[in-house]
């Protein structure tokens, strides 16, 4: 074969292979990791909202303070009585709950009555598979999250879950296995 029939072979084989590479829109696991971080913001903080502010217990409070000790034990609020309420039921003690400056930091917002606490980072893990429809035009996604970055309030709550016998809210070695759908344009790949 001549050099110059080579050439055009290898030349026309390397093109083939470019136009099928361009042609191809199978959803990678990086393109899917790609779309599904930046849907959905990841690394995330994870809030609860906390009543603040006056806050009422039945009878001395103590009991409902108490389940709460992992957090005033910690520094992390604290509860000052003010006064009684007759209620429902018998006499409900009132009490300021706030957050002393340990726990500022963990506050994501603040209003009168309730505060948004951060607890943990919701942090991606991994594509654990896409199935693509036969078509081409659609495919299902299984993908990981998981807890990272326990804030005190994070770790307060874990305990308290500990001490109640419950498994941990924001235990880091629980795997959330999760499902999501992407849609493929004509421009690409995206998230529905």
């Amino acid at each position: 074969m001549k050099r110059s029939s080579i050439i055009l072979l290898c030349s026309s084989a390397l093109l083939c292979l470019l136009i099928t590479s361009a042609c191809s829109h199978k959803l990678s696991r990086g393109k899917a990791k790609e779309l599904l971080l930046e849907k959905g913001g990841f690394p995330r903080p994870v809030t609860e909202t906390w009543q603040c502010g006056e806050v009422s217990y039945f009878g001395d409070g103590s009991r409902d303070i108490a389940k709460q000790h992992r957090y005033v034990d910690g520094g992390l609020v604290t509860f000052t009585p003010i006064g009684t309420n007759p209620g429902m039921g018998g006499l409900y003690t009132v009490f300021r709950m706030t957050f002393p400056t340990k726990a500022q930091g963990y506050v994501v917002q603040m209003a009168p009555d309730h505060a948004d606490v951060r607890m943990a980072d919701l942090v991606f893990g991994n594509i654990t598979g896409i199935r693509e429809a036969a078509d081409g035009k659609e495919a299902a996604v299984d993908f990981t999250l998981k807890y990272d970055n326990l804030t005190p309030f994070g770790n307060a709550r874990n305990a308290t879950d500990a001490d109640n016998g419950q498994p941990e809210t924001y235990d880091k070695d629980k795997v959330m296995q999760m499902h999501t759908r992407l849609v493929k344009y004509d421009d690409g790949w995206r998230t529905e």
